[in-house]
């Protein structure tokens, strides 16, 4: 099973942060983290997930950005 925790650095309610993973928007959890859990199988090799977050600046900005990340199955 695949694990990715995913959190914002100055994690405030204001900023209103979401985080989108595999087109799923995720729910904060108590540890005001996001978490996703998936179950993985198949082929060997190298497989990416793309995980958007979105943010506002304090200064009214609204920030996405999305970052990749890597696993492999053995």
């Amino acid at each position: 099973q695949l694990e990715i925790k995913a959190g914002v650095g100055t994690f405030w309610f204001a900023t209103h942060p979401k985080v989108f993973i595999e087109g799923k928007e995720l729910e904060v959890g108590k540890e005001k983290i996001f978490t996703y859990k998936k179950n993985v199988s198949g082929i060997k090799g190298k497989y990416f997930i793309p995980i958007t977050v979105e943010y506002t600046e304090f200064n009214g900005e609204e920030v996405s950005k999305i970052v990749t990340v890597e696993y492999f199955i053995d």
